[in-house]
């Protein structure tokens, strides 16, 4: 029997080894590597599997010049008058060329797994924002409640939701008793190791103002949502933190806040939880 040389040997080897494992990558990857038979001129097929996602990207740009030049030289034509004879034609000579060029040729692929269902980014440039830089109109919805004494809020200072959006300013927008707002943000807003979702109320006289508090649920398609917690104006200064991880969601997109004040404490003229602004953070692509 014809022996395989020691490389071919080793390849075998290897390649039965690899095709009869599979390997892990990660929770969402898987490896598995199959092949029809070993040795020499055996073929071996390798797959992947990935349970999250996965973008290609590809540019390609070629950009190509054709130019043909013809030049015919007849020179001079003579024709001899002969009834019986042949006729004779001179003509000179004729040149063509036709030259190609290609320039700026260039490939450009690329590859992202999105694993874990955060969705892709597929090639585009992205960065991670807070609400607090990306200066934009979060809020989808707001329903302004009353006063104790179930009358209108009318001062102009506490009837613009806009307000909140931005950094804190101390310009805020009161929630009223049975008041809430819906807040959407343009990216998912993710969890991350600590702080996820940051809310600052204003209060005048904080240390001897009765409590006002607000209910703060989460959700990743605004139908279903869940309970985060309860900011309050008691909080250190009056800034309620809340992370993720408690309701252990990787990421929402959909914010409320309502108030829930009990008003027993309160004048009549108090109107609730007075929120000046909402930080979160997530990731913006183009």
């Amino acid at each position: 029997m014809k022996k395989l040389p020691i490389l071919s040997a080793v390849l075998a080897v290897l390649l039965l080894f690899i095709a009869s494992s599979t390997a892990s990558v990660s929770a969402d990857t898987s490896i598995v590597i199959t092949n029809s038979a070993n040795g020499r001129n055996s073929t071996n097929i390798g797959s992947v599997a990935l349970s999250g996602g996965t973008c290609v990207a590809q540019k390609n740009k070629l950009k190509v010049k054709n130019r043909i030049r013809q030049k015919a030289k007849t020179g001079s034509n003579q024709i001899q008058d002969n009834i019986n004879g042949s006729v004779h034609v001179n003509t000179g000579s004729v040149t063509e060329t036709a030259q190609t060029t290609t320039t700026g040729g260039s490939n450009y692929t690329a590859i992202d797994y999105c694993g874990g269902g955060g969705g892709c980014a597929c090639c585009r440039q992205c960065k991670w924002v807070t609400s607090w830089e990306h200066k934009s109109n979060f809020v989808k919805e707001a329903t302004q409640g009353t006063k104790k004494d179930d009358s209108p809020i009318t001062d102009p200072q506490r009837i613009d939701p806009a307000t909140i959006n931005g950094a804190p300013d101390d310009n805020f927008y009161s929630l009223g008793k049975g008041g809430s707002v819906l807040f959407k943000f343009k990216g998912k807003v993710s969890d991350h190791s600590g702080v996820d979702i940051k809310l600052t109320e204003v209060t005048w006289g904080r240390d001897s103002y009765p409590e006002e508090t607000a209910l703060i649920e989460v959700s990743k398609n605004g139908v279903n949502w869940y309970v985060l917690g309860t900011a309050s104006n008691k909080d250190s200064d009056g800034i309620s933190e809340f992370d993720l991880s408690v309701l252990g969601l990787n990421w929402i997109r959909y914010i409320r806040v309502s108030d829930t004040t009990n008003y027993d404490p309160h004048n009549d003229q108090a109107d609730g939880y007075d929120l000046d602004a909402i930080m979160v953070t997530y990731k913006v692509c183009k």
